[in-house]
């Protein structure tokens, strides 16, 4: 998520992955790397940028809410919809398989017997 941050902040794709890849690889481990190397990470890093990407949260005219890609807040503003500011947002992830919940696994033979 920090890596979307970055782009929401700096407003660009280049911008957003350099910052990212400044913060995040050491001068040692780049010293270890070629060019080519370097390349490929930040080729995968603006892959992930450009396949992700988080709704801004806005409100509609009933008070729903409605999830909108960041490239369509302004059109959805003209029809009333309200970005919601991101201190009243909070992004939670839900695991869906709950591993609490083990499957277990019995053999035939021993539930025969």
């Amino acid at each position: 998520f920090e890596l979307l941050h970055f782009k929401r902040e700096k407003g660009s794709t280049d911008e957003a992955v350099d910052a990212f890849y400044r913060k995040h690889v050491s001068s040692e481990r780049e010293s270890k790397w070629d060019h080519e190397d370097q390349e490929r990470h930040k080729t995968m890093l603006h892959n992930v940028l450009n396949s992700i990407e988080l709704p801004i949260v806005m409100k509609d005219t009933d008070n729903s809410m409605v999830g909108a890609w960041p490239s369509r807040v302004e059109e959805l503003k003209e029809i009333k919809l309200v970005e919601l500011p991101p201190s009243q947002v909070k992004l939670v992830l839900h695991d869906l398989y709950d591993t609490s919940e083990k499957e277990v696994i019995v053999d035939v033979k021993e539930a025969k017997a």
